[in-house]
């Protein structure tokens, strides 16, 4: 599964905040804490692009456990 964010108040605010840099750890633990939650045969999402990094978009890829 391939999810496309465009817009993310939590990069908006990390932005404003001076705090971009710390965004891309943040992301990568809750996006897979929320994945497990609903769907634990899901790996741990690989994020090819970040908005926090400066990116226009965040790519999450997630792929099912063997």
């Amino acid at each position: 599964m391939r999810v496309e964010v465009t817009y993310c108040p939590l990069a908006a605010a990390l932005r404003e905040w001076g705090l971009s840099e710390y965004g891309k750890y943040f992301c990568q633990e809750i996006d897979a804490a929320i994945m497990r939650g609903y769907n634990p045969s899901v790996t741990r999402p690989y994020c090819e692009r970040n908005l926090t990094a400066g990116a226009e978009s965040c790519t999450l890829i997630f792929r099912r456990k063997q």
